[in-house]
């Protein structure tokens, strides 16, 4: 089950952020080939945050997934840099992006191991 956690300090409409945790995870879920049926997403919006001493439009999107493979990461974090860009209004400086390759047996769901 990978995971998408976003955290954003933006003023989201409930709309836009529909659109935010559908997007990304389509987006994800495309560039790992896997179905977007077992992806799961949150949000944190209007969280206190700052960058580089200013608060600005800013945004963290934190993925998990098994056996992720590193050379998809420049594809992933355009793409979701350009939607942070425009559902956020957050210029490219401002976003982050964390992926963490989860090792098997590390995760469960379903009363399964995974």
């Amino acid at each position: 089950m990978p995971l998408i956690k976003i955290k954003t300090n933006a003023i989201v409409s409930p709309k836009n952020l529909s659109e935010l945790l559908s997007e990304s995870t389509a987006i994800t879920a495309d560039i790992l080939d896997k179905p977007v049926s077992i992806f799961m997403a949150s949000a944190e919006t209007e969280a206190a945050m700052m960058f580089g001493g200013k608060v600005v439009p800013t945004a963290l999107f934190e993925i998990e997934a098994l056996d992720y493979e590193e050379g998809l990461s420049q594809g992933l974090v355009n793409a979701l840099t350009d939607l942070a860009g425009h559902l956020l209004k957050a210029s490219p400086e401002n976003v982050f992006i964390k992926i963490s390759n989860v090792p098997r047996g590390s995760w469960a769901g379903s009363k399964r191991i995974f």
